[in-house]
């Protein structure tokens, strides 16, 4: 079984606090994108969503653990 962990996160740089009743988390996530084996490949289409959406902050992200 191939292992995927990495992912594509973008998010407005200003911080916004989601106020949502029963969501977990602080900040609210724009978009997301996948989970990926290769950081090559998450880099890749990161900055692909990047160039569509340059007014987001663009984050390839590690996922660490699995509860």
């Amino acid at each position: 079984m191939t292992t995927m962990k990495f992912a594509i996160v973008q998010r407005a740089s200003n911080g916004k606090v989601s106020n949502d009743p029963g969501r977990y988390g602080v900040l609210v996530p724009v978009n997301m994108d996948g989970f990926y084996s290769d950081r090559e490949v998450a880099d890749d289409v990161a900055r692909f969503m990047a160039d569509q959406r340059p007014d987001l902050e663009t984050l390839v992200v590690e996922v660490l653990a699995k509860l």
